[in-house]
Formats: C-alpha cells, sequence, structure tokens
C-alpha cells in the first residue's frame, strides 16, 4: 500500500494516495514511514492548491473582463 501511495503521489493524485496511507495506518499504527508519506502527501497536495489557483485568476471570469482593463489602463 505505501509503495501504490507514493506512485500515486508522484501522478499528482493526492487524495487517492493519502486514503491508502490511512488504510494501511489502521493496522500499522507505529508505522514511522506510513506517517510520513501520509504527512508528505499532504503538504504535496497543500502546495499544489495555490499554484492551481493562481492560473485561475489570471483568466478572466467574464468576456468583458479584458474591455474593462484595457480601458482602464
Amino acid at each position: 500500500m505505501n509503495t501504490k501511495g507514493v506512485v500515486l503521489d508522484n501522478e499528482g493524485r493526492h487524495d487517492e494516495a493519502q486514503a491508502l496511507y490511512r488504510q494501511a495506518l489502521t493496522t500499522a499504527t507505529d508505522n514511522s514511514m506510513l506517517r510520513n508519506n501520509l504527512k508528505l502527501s499532504i503538504a504535496l497536495e497543500e502546495k499544489a492548491k495555490p499554484q492551481a489557483r493562481g492560473l485561475e485568476l489570471l483568466q478572466p471570469a467574464h468576456p468583458w473582463c479584458n474591455r474593462v482593463s484595457a480601458v482602464v489602463r
């Protein structure tokens, strides 16, 4: 499960990876590698979120936004 979680994290599929880590931790509660990989996966997911939001902000919400910004300049 740990290896599959790492592969999913590398593919950017953090939700699926975290589910596997959590499932494995139910039986191996003291496994520090699983715990660390879960924390890393959560951190990677958080790091990816601002980039995605930033790209959304670059695109105008309405077609007329470009015309308005051109007039304001």
